[in-house]
């Protein structure tokens, strides 16, 4: 009998005690019979993932046949070009790598713990450690870790993650808790039920991030794109192959030559790995700069981003409170309210920055015990507890049913002007009953707070201004005050407000884009605020940190949550602010700028050649059917343009500091340069022709020599292009570039001189000497010019639109 690793099912289920909970021995043997609730985590990707990216693409696979056909063929002055593709999948396997172990250690930073019970004592661990029969305490902003049941305690459960429906679902002693389903409102004690892959969801990391739809044009454009070009050099290989075959077989050498030129000539490769390395040093980038990426592409959205929306606190105040005064309604004395607000927080266990602040300021021991409690609910704005001597609730005044409350409402408009925040104190006529409380309630106290504003919030909101980014904010707070905190802290048009709290959903889409400041909103309408922003063709990033931001969240193009918040916040979010400094923001939207300014640029460069090669291998596949002139280029021929003006070129300036606003779509952009740059190398090569038009033939060499050294220089005229405007950096890099051509030339000038070798570049100098030096310059000049005056003019013309 072979024996193996101890089945789960070997430790019979205990009803484990909630106050004493599992002893360390129970815990070591669920450990050993693998009842823990480790799952297989998912960062980036993974290294096979790296790998397979990498290397096993379609475009490498064609290099490699192409490789070994140029081998067979002895051809191995062609080889080189193989060593920049080596050279691109290494950097790119390293930089993968590297932003993976990054990751790695960052997301040990934003794990999920939680809090179990262990011989008598609680302890704060990883989820991934947490076993079955385990007692977990989950609060407000928790996401349930593994399938429970309630052993003591209740709380409202958001169960949208798992069923898509956003109602808050009420569950007390001996229901059953649901991983990937988080907390609301309410403490409890549960007792875990299933681990890792048993649990309801199959992994907590496939649960906590339902990922919508990525929207990324980075993402959609070059999957379109290369699939399109992947197409069209199957298409022409084919036909290649199919109208040369004689001639594979009896010159196989020269054929492959020609068929490998052409090939290696259309494949955009080095694309695809710029994109991935770009990306990928985005991510170090914000690593280091203390941000967590947890999707990639949505660096690209949060580049592209035209509207930011974000809650007061947190963003616009460092989420930081202080009581400023009690005003007494009552005939109760000042200490007796102090005992009773703390009492109220201590029953409900609320943990909101309101209610650490009323702790702090009445840090009394709980003197009555509660019989029902209503912890705080975004939704209703309020927290209640029932005692012997009557019930008593904390929440905003708007909420609350109360006497002369428009007298009362009128008296605190005076502290909201100011931006302050005013709750209320109230008794109930009657206790607390399923949740709900029935009656008019009697205000006892009012309780003005004040939320400190960011040092730099002025500085920040300023940056988005002047980039071009809108700001919305949407809180639950009274919309006058926290449009008073907006005013104070610069963000534009914050004098347009509005109160959300007594709106239909169709209300609020009605108001959407009316306004800038939205108070009283409830997490619903959080949700339909994004949509119809989204509707006005707004690119929008959204900002949250606690679970009634999560909806919102989801629905955005960029989430980003501070790593203070919430699991559930931090577990939808494609960005984590790991300091949770707002004030990092700026500098990451500057990093996605970066990233897709400078790819939109350097992408040009890479289809320039593609276009080109396309060109002339469907062309010469004609003239081969008229005439029987077939493509007559070989790999060489292309060594200064693929690898300086593309590979030096590009990779130095996807590096570079960019954070203009991006304007327009990817595929667009790129094509923009890429189109006329590849009709000036075509008419370029073309002219070569022209000038030997009576005997092709005969001067077959010289053109192809002549065309070799306009594929070397021309492409320098497209890198000036892109580089515009010139600063000192990409002057350097188009200065550097055009000095490596240009020596690149002169010592295969000297070689070829010296030993009568042209093998390296394939360029005969000397028949170029002998009569074609001014009609090579003539061509370069009159191409670059006819470009530089086209480019200039369009660029004139699109000026003068964009004012208009």
């Amino acid at each position: 009998m072979c024996m193996g690793a101890p089945k789960k099912d070997k430790i019979e289920a205990l009803e484990t005690d909630p106050i004493q909970g599992l002893s360390s021995e129970e815990v070591s043997e669920r450990v050993r019979s693998k009842l823990t609730n480790k799952t297989k985590q998912v960062i980036g990707k993974s290294y096979f993932e790296i790998f397979v990216t990498n290397i096993f693409t379609f475009f490498n696979l064609l290099l490699v046949i192409i490789a070994t056909l140029l081998i067979i063929a002895e051809r191995y002055s062609s080889l080189i070009f193989a060593t920049v593709y080596i050279a691109n999948i290494c950097i790119g396997l390293y930089q993968d790598i590297k932003a993976h172990r990054l990751l790695a250690k960052l997301k040990v930073l934003v794990e999920p713990t939680s809090i179990v019970i262990r011989d008598q004592q609680e302890q704060k661990i990883s989820i991934n450690e947490i076993v079955r029969d385990d007692i977990v305490i989950l609060s407000a902003g928790n996401q349930i870790p593994a399938d429970s049941t309630i052993v003591e305690g209740e709380v409202g459960i958001n169960e949208s993650l798992i069923t898509g429906e956003s109602n808050i679902v009420y569950k007390t002693i001996g229901e059953r808790l649901f991983s990937g389903s988080y907390v609301v409102s309410g403490t409890v004690k549960c007792r875990v039920i299933h681990v890792g892959k048993e649990n309801y969801a199959t992994s907590l990391q496939a649960t906590a991030r339902v990922q919508k739809a990525n929207s990324s044009q980075f993402k959609k454009s070059l999957k379109y794109l290369f699939l399109t070009i992947g197409i069209i050099i199957a298409v022409i290989a084919i036909l290649t192959i199919g109208l040369h075959y004689d001639h594979f077989v009896n010159d196989f050498k020269n054929e492959v030559g020609t068929f490998a030129g052409s090939m290696i000539a259309m494949i955009p490769g080095g694309l695809y790995l710029l994109t991935s390395f770009s990306l990928t040093v985005g991510v170090i980038n914000l690593s280091q700069k203390r941000t967590l990426v947890q999707e990639f592409y949505s660096l690209e959205m949060l580049a592209r981003s035209t509207m930011l929306c974000l809650d007061k606190t947190g963003t616009i105040t460092d989420g930081t409170m202080r009581v400023m005064t009690l005003i007494n309604k009552s005939e109760e004395s000042i200490q007796s309210l102090e005992l009773l607000i703390s009492n109220v927080i201590l029953a409900t266990k609320d943990k909101n920055a309101t209610a650490q602040a009323l702790l702090e300021a009445y840090p009394f021991e709980k003197t009555d015990k509660a019989l029902e409690v209503i912890p705080f609910d975004s939704r209703y704005k309020f927290s209640a507890a029932t005692f012997h001597k009557g019930t008593y609730v904390i929440g905003a005044l708007e909420f609350l049913d109360v006497e002369n409350k428009k007298i009362l409402l009128k008296e605190t408009e005076v502290y909201s002007k100011k931006g302050h925040r005013v709750l209320a104190l109230a008794k109930a006529t009657n206790p607390i009953k399923r949740k709900t409380i029935e009656g008019k309630m009697k205000i006892v106290a009012l309780l003005v707070l004040e939320e400190h504003i960011r040092e730099d919030a002025k500085e920040i909101f300023s940056w988005f201004s002047d980039n071009g980014v809108k700001i919305r904010v949407i809180s639950g707070d009274n919309a006058k005050a926290v449009s008073e905190i907006a005013k104070r802290a610069g963000i534009k048009q914050s004098e347009k407000y509005i109160s959300l709290g007594d709106m239909s959903l169709d209300e609020v889409r009605q108001n959407a884009l009316k306004y800038v400041v939205f108070g009283r909103v409830s997490p619903e309408q959080k949700e339909v605020l994004i949509e119809e922003f989204k509707k006005a063709k707004e690119v929008v990033a959204m900002t949250g940190d606690g679970v009634n931001d999560i909806l919102a969240l989801k629905k955005s193009d960029c989430s980003i949550a501070m790593a203070s918040g919430a699991d559930a916040a931090k577990n939808v979010s494609q960005l984590v602010l790991l300091d949770s400094n707002f004030s990092n923001l700026p500098n990451v939207v500057a990093e996605g700028r970066r990233v897709v300014n400078n790819i939109q640029r350097t992408g040009a460069l890479f289809l320039m050649k593609t276009i080109f090669a396309v060109f002339f291998s469907v062309l010469f596949l004609i003239t081969y059917l008229i005439d029987g002139v077939s493509f007559p280029f070989v790999p060489n021929n292309f060594y200064l343009w693929e690898m300086s003006v593309i590979g030096l070129g590009a990779l130095f300036l996807a590096v570079e500091e960019n954070s203009e606003p991006i304007e327009g779509k990817f595929i667009t952009n790129v094509f923009r340069n890429a189109v006329p740059g590849a009709i000036m190398m075509i008419i370029g090569v073309l002219f070569t022709y022209l000038f030997y038009i009576d005997d092709v033939a005969l001067h077959e060499g010289t053109i192809i020599s002549m065309a070799a050294i306009v594929m070397g220089i021309l492409p320098l005229v497209l890198l000036y292009e892109v580089s515009r405007p010139l600063n000192l950096y990409r002057s350097l890099v188009l200065g550097g570039v055009s000095f490596i051509n240009i020596s690149a030339l002169i010592i295969g000038f000297i070689v070829d001189r010296t030993s009568g070798k042209h093998e390296l570049l394939q360029i005969d100098f000397s028949k170029i000497l002998a009569h074609n030096v001014m009609q090579l310059a003539l061509i370069i000049v009159t191409c670059a010019a006819l470009y530089i005056s086209a480019t200039s003019i369009i660029r004139i013309i699109r000026g003068r639109g964009k004012k208009k």
